[in-house]
């Protein structure tokens, strides 16, 4: 009886740790892999977090000081050395909305951009927009005539040129004036200034030549019609005297 006691005390012992042991196993399994699943969740996390960083951010926006007054565009121009380059538009001009899209494209490339209020990129370019309707008397005084305008400025070297550039010039045109002179010292764009005008001076020479040839050629034609008329008048008069 005391041996079958004991085996039975034994048995019991033996089945009860068994259990635990299952019951242990059945436990750290779980855990296991709810901190595996935890580590895996993490590293997906860090990973998107920096594909996240290392993507632009959407807020970026380039800098156009917009301008209403004279004194504002006296200001722009003389905040600093850069380049400055002022467009000149109306809400309602066609070319000038689709000139104004390459403008935007051109200043991500070369002007001041920010994201928010941080200056994430600092360009060698300046840029400001003055729009004709609400700033008439403005782009009088500046001698606008025709839209889409530019100006380009230097301090202090001053108006280095002004031209119309409609979209399908903007290449040819702008950017190439750009491209030029973003890499001229202030003794090279006074020269391109003043060759500018020397230019303009002999479009002006030879217009007026052109005007004074005509003119010439006006008188000329008029002499001769003139001469010939005489002629005619004379030989009809020595016909009547010659008659009996």
């Amino acid at each position: 009886l005391t041996t079958m006691t004991s085996f039975s005390s034994l048995f019991l012992t033996t089945c009860l740790a068994l259990a635990l042991q299952s019951a242990t196993c059945f436990v750290a399994a779980p855990c296991k892999s709810l901190v595996g699943s935890n580590s895996m969740e993490m590293h997906m996390f860090r990973r998107n977090t920096a594909k996240a960083s290392s993507e632009p951010s959407r807020g970026k926006a380039v800098q156009i000081t917009e301008i209403t007054k004279m004194e504002d565009f006296i200001k722009f121009l003389g905040q600093d050395d850069r380049l400055c380059v002022v467009k000149f538009h109306a809400s309602w001009c066609k070319s000038c909305q689709k000139f104004g899209v390459k403008f935007r494209h051109l200043g991500e490339q070369v002007a001041d951009v920010y994201d928010g209020e941080e200056l994430v990129q600092k360009g060698q370019v300046r840029l400001a927009s003055i729009e004709f309707g609400a700033n008439t008397s403005l782009c009088r005084a500046l001698g606008i005539k025709r839209l889409p305008y530019v100006h380009i400025y230097k301090s202090p070297v001053g108006r280095i040129a002004d031209f119309s550039c409609g979209p399908s010039k903007f290449s040819s045109m702008l950017e190439e004036k750009l491209k030029l002179y973003t890499n001229m010292s202030d003794e090279e764009l006074t020269f391109e200034k003043d060759m500018d005008k020397g230019s303009e001076l002999g479009d002006v020479i030879v217009s007026e030549l052109k005007a004074i040839n005509d003119e010439q050629q006006q008188q000329q034609q008029q002499q001769q019609v003139f001469a010939r008329s005489n002629g005619h008048l004379g030989m009809t008069n020595t016909t009547r005297g010659a008659a009996p």
